[in-house]
C-alpha cells in the first residue's frame, strides 16, 4: 500500500477529534480514537454505522456526516495534532484491520483525494 492511500483514511477514526468552525464538531471531542481502535466492540460498530451495516451511535453518525467534507477539504481545518492523530490511526488499520482499511477507503475517498497530504 502506497503512503499517498494512507491518509484517505485519516478522516474515518483518527479526525474524530476533528473541531470544524461550527459547534456541530464539538460532539467528536467525546470520541477516545485510542479506545475506539483497541476495542474491538466498539471498532466494529463504527466500522458498520461507516459503512451503512448497522446501527450508529449519535458520535458515530456525527462522524459520518463529517467524513465527505474532510476528504473534499483535505482535512483543512484539521491541527497538526489532529493530523498526527491520523497517521496513528493508519498505521493500526493497515498493520491490524487492512480488510476494514480498504472498504473504508473505496467508500469515501476512492479518488485518493487525500493522497498529497502525506
Amino acid at each position: 500500500m502506497t503512503s499517498r492511500s494512507l491518509v484517505s483514511l485519516c478522516c474515518i477514526f483518527a479526525i474524530t477529534a476533528m473541531i470544524f468552525a461550527d459547534d456541530s464538531g464539538s460532539r467528536l471531542r467525546n470520541i477516545n480514537v485510542d479506545e475506539v481502535l483497541n476495542n474491538d466492540r466498539l471498532f466494529n460498530n463504527y466500522f458498520k454505522c461507516l459503512m451503512d451495516q448497522g446501527p450508529c451511535t449519535a458520535e458515530a453518525s456525527r462522524l459520518k456526516q463529517l467524513i465527505p467534507k474532510a476528504v473534499a477539504n483535505r482535512c483543512a481545518n484539521c491541527t497538526k495534532d489532529e493530523k498526527e492523530q491520523a497517521k496513528k490511526a493508519l498505521n493500526f488499520l493497515l498493520t491490524k484491520k487492512p480488510d476494514q482499511y480498504k472498504a473504508l477507503t473505496a467508500k469515501y475517498d476512492p479518488d485518493e483525494l487525500w493522497k498529497e497530504l502525506v
